[in-house]
């Protein structure tokens, strides 16, 4: 007689442990996502601010791939927003470490927006004190290009190379490291130019209590130095007109936002203040509805969160009107 086989039932898995099992796919996927999300499309101009000794704004123009180094002194006076007044760009970086709400990264963005009217999406400083980089002229570059922005430097010099990269605070993501990295490793020498804030006639000396010499911008004289060099190619070639309107109860923040627009490249035509206040981060009003699809109004979403009126305003004066609220400032 045959012996039976004994079949033991198949142990089912739990609703809990497969909840379980899924919530952590979810968070791990969100995890990668995360640090693949990128914060430059490499379609338009892309500006980060390095903290460093002096700081510098570096700007990557991909369709002449040409680099802008803009090298500002730490003893220039930056007008801090949130509240904060004037300090020294040297400061800016610690004192948004102190900041709850904001990083040290963001706040100096800001203040570089603020100051000299150039957007940047990037910032990038080192976790443990803050370097001393000197790109003075085209050998200082030729020299650190040789070195961490080739592939030979890179392999030659790797111990160097991920220590110092892995001491790197950022708000980019590796695809954003890695795309900024080979556009400045693929831009000739001759395609680099640097500006120094010290060498331009773009502000005045003054002397604080304690003795010691400040600079401060002169926005104008600034602008004309800077020219079109920060500007997007793709927005400044459609010459789509914008009106600026304040709705944030802030003073002079219509001119302020006009003169960053311009300096990215955009034609502006029209200030204005709205009488009454908008409880709201920004808000794009179109004269027709294909202007959803400019450059401009990309840009505004993304560097600002801009949203847009689901009608269409065709007695706007300008192409876009931008209505700026009062959560633009926070």
């Amino acid at each position: 007689m045959q012996s039976r086989k004994s079949f033991k039932p198949k142990k089912k898995i739990k609703p809990f442990y497969f909840i379980i099992f899924l919530i952590i796919i979810f968070v791990f996927l969100g995890i990668l996502w995360t640090s693949w999300k990128n914060q430059w499309d490499k379609a338009y101009r892309f500006t980060a601010v390095i903290n460093s000794d002096p700081l510098y704004v570096i700007s990557v123009n991909p369709v002449y791939h040409e680099l802008v180094i803009l090298k500002v002194p730490s003893d220039v006076y930056l007008n801090v927003p949130y509240g904060y007044g004037n300090y020294l760009a040297g400061n800016v970086f610690a004192l948004g470490t102190l900041d709850s709400k904001r990083s040290g990264g963001y706040l100096l963005r800001k203040s570089i927006e603020n100051t000299f009217a150039i957007v940047t999406e990037g910032y990038l400083a080192k976790k443990t004190g803050k370097p001393e980089i000197r790109l003075n002229n085209k050998d200082d570059i030729r020299k650190i290009k040789s070195k961490f922005f080739s592939f030979v430097g890179v392999i030659t010099s790797f111990p160097e190379f991920i220590a110092y990269f892995s001491d790197l605070e950022t708000n980019l993501s590796f695809m954003d490291k890695f795309n900024l990295w080979n556009a400045i490793r693929s831009t000739r020498l001759d395609n680099i130019i640097i500006l120094d804030i010290d060498e331009a006639s773009v502000f005045s000396k003054e002397k604080l209590p304690d003795g010691t010499f400040i600079k401060i911008i002169d926005p104008e004289l600034f602008d004309a130095f800077i020219s079109f060099k920060f500007q997007d190619q793709l927005v400044r070639s459609e010459k789509v007109s914008l009106e600026i309107i304040n709705a944030a109860e802030k003073d002079r923040l219509a001119s302020l936002f006009g003169r960053i627009l311009n300096n990215l490249g955009a034609n502006v035509v029209a200030k204005d203040t709205s009488e009454e206040s908008k409880d709201f981060i920004c808000l794009i009003r179109l004269s027709e509805k294909k202007k959803v699809k400019s450059h401009i109004v990309k840009r505004l979403k993304a560097l600002y969160h801009c949203e847009i009126d689901s009608e269409i305003s065709e007695k706007n004066i300008a192409d876009v009107e931008v209505i700026l609220g009062k959560q633009f400032l926070k």
